[in-house]
């Protein structure tokens, strides 16, 4: 079922992402991003609709707690796990972020990124703050929109995600790209060394170069 993952959230109707309980900061986050969605240009339903959206949606003002409630949706555990990525990447029909009940267009939120940087910028945020938002959801809303890229730097950017096994860092990435490593299949039974190891040799070979090695830490 790891290996056909890519197909099952590319074929749904619909993906949901459910971050938990609502708190009261979270509601508030959520009808301040409702409000500001409605405000701009409607989600269309292709790549182009979706680039218009980014380049004439007016810029975000938010003020501290307004940044707090924020961070009570987009510091939760969800984005930083390493399968989510393939979720939100892999359907085609798109995706919706919900807490409790409260629901928001996902490609929406992709497409309004560049003004939450802008907001940053020019607001008075905690530099813990920003890293939150850096790591986690806005690492994941820049791929909900990304095309596919190679595996070795798909693995690179994710590799502070967290997974319940560490061979799933390799095993939930492996099928976003194109084209595909076949030789590369999930299988929990190799050590984890063993999976690491024969991933980073196919990068090897594959790509004809050494650059996974200018990543050792």
């Amino acid at each position: 079922m790891v290996s056909q993952m890519h197909v099952i959230y590319h074929n749904s109707k619909r993906v949901i992402a459910w971050l938990g309980e609502p708190t009261v900061q979270s509601e508030q986050a959520f009808r301040f991003l409702a409000k500001y969605i409605s405000e701009g240009p409607p989600l269309g339903d292709d790549q182009e609709g979706w680039q218009a959206i980014v380049e004439n949606s007016k810029p975000m003002y938010i003020n501290l707690s307004t940044w707090e409630a924020l961070l009570d949706i987009f510091g939760r555990p969800w984005w930083s796990r390493a399968w989510i990525v393939q979720e939100v990447s892999c359907s085609r029909a798109g995706w919706a972020l919900m807490c409790g009940s409260s629901e928001l267009s996902g490609n929406h939120l992709s497409c309004i990124l560049p003004r939450f940087f802008d907001a940053l910028e020019e607001s008075e945020v905690p530099p813990e703050a920003k890293t939150i938002l850096d790591s986690g959801p806005f690492a994941v809303l820049r791929m909900s929109l990304s095309c596919q890229d190679q595996l070795g730097s798909v693995l690179v950017r994710n590799r502070r995600r967290k997974a319940k096994e560490d061979k799933d860092k390799v095993y939930a990435f492996m099928n976003m790209v194109a084209p595909a490593i076949t030789e590369l299949r999930p299988d929990y039974g190799k050590p984890t060394a063993e999976v690491y190891y024969q991933t980073a040799a196919q990068l090897i070979v594959k790509g004809d170069d050494l650059k996974v090695l200018s990543i050792c830490e």
